[in-house]
């Protein structure tokens, strides 16, 4: 596992390098992921935390590797708040159909804050009820 971690970093170094030198932008896919990997610092959806954890955390798939459906559309949200930030404007994936909710819009804003209509958290916290019992 050492050396596999010592190879992304070198990669990842160069990839940065190279981008930096060619004045191109990066986005850094892997300190998102690395984020979502570490405890108690997941992607906070709507008072929901996602995370790296097996079968349960909601941003990867059951073959424990690839992304989930929610995810891909978090890991696209990241990009396009990095192209929004440059000067795009994109609008961002609605994250509704990959948190089970459906007929509400849930977005996704700068920083990672997200907005439920209130159809959206409705729903949301009959799956997911609140820790505090509110």
């Amino acid at each position: 596992m050492a050396i596999i971690q010592d190879h992304v970093s070198v990669n990842n170094a160069a990839i940065s390098q190279i981008c930096s030198a060619a004045g191109v932008r990066l986005f850094d896919i892997n300190a998102l992921l690395r984020r979502a990997a570490t405890p108690g610092a997941g992607i906070v959806v709507g008072g929901v935390e996602l995370n790296a954890n097996f079968l349960s955390g909601g941003i990867f798939s059951y073959d424990g590797v690839h992304p989930s459906d929610l995810g891909y559309a978090l890991v696209a949200n990241e990009w396009i708040a990095a192209i929004n930030a440059a000067g795009g404007s994109l609008l961002p994936v609605d994250l509704s159909p990959y948190m089970g909710v459906s007929g509400a819009a849930v977005r996704q804003a700068q920083l990672g804050r997200v907005e439920f209509s209130a159809e959206a958290a409705q729903q949301l916290l009959a799956v997911f009820p609140r820790v505090d019992g509110r």
